[in-house]
C-alpha cells in the first residue's frame, strides 16, 4: 500500500482509478525527467567552468594543466626510452 501525497493530504494508491494511476506514473516519469536533465545541466555548467578557466589561463600565457600533463608524459617517455637504450 503505496501513500501519495499532494498538498499535505496524503491519497491511498490502492484507491486510485485507471486513470488516475497513469497521471500519477506520468507525473513520475517527468520528475526523472527533470532529474536527469538537472544533471546534465550541472555537469554541462561544469564543463564551461573549466574551459572558460582553461582558456583564461592560456590567455595569459601560462601552463594549462594538459600542458603540464603532456610535458610530464614526454618526460617519462624519455627517461624509459633511456632506460631501454642504456640495456
Amino acid at each position: 500500500m503505496t501513500k501519495l501525497s499532494i498538498d499535505d493530504k496524503e491519497y491511498d494508491s490502492e484507491d486510485l482509478t485507471k486513470e488516475q494511476t497513469e497521471i500519477v506514473n506520468l507525473l513520475n516519469l517527468g520528475q526523472n525527467s527533470l532529474s536527469l536533465l538537472n544533471h546534465m545541466v550541472r555537469c554541462t555548467q561544469s564543463v564551461q567552468q573549466m574551459k572558460t578557466e582553461e582558456l583564461k589561463t592560456s590567455l595569459e600565457g601560462r601552463p594549462t594543466i594538459s600542458d603540464v600533463t603532456k610535458k610530464q608524459a614526454d618526460d617519462i617517455k624519455k627517461s624509459l626510452d633511456a632506460d631501454t637504450n642504456a640495456k
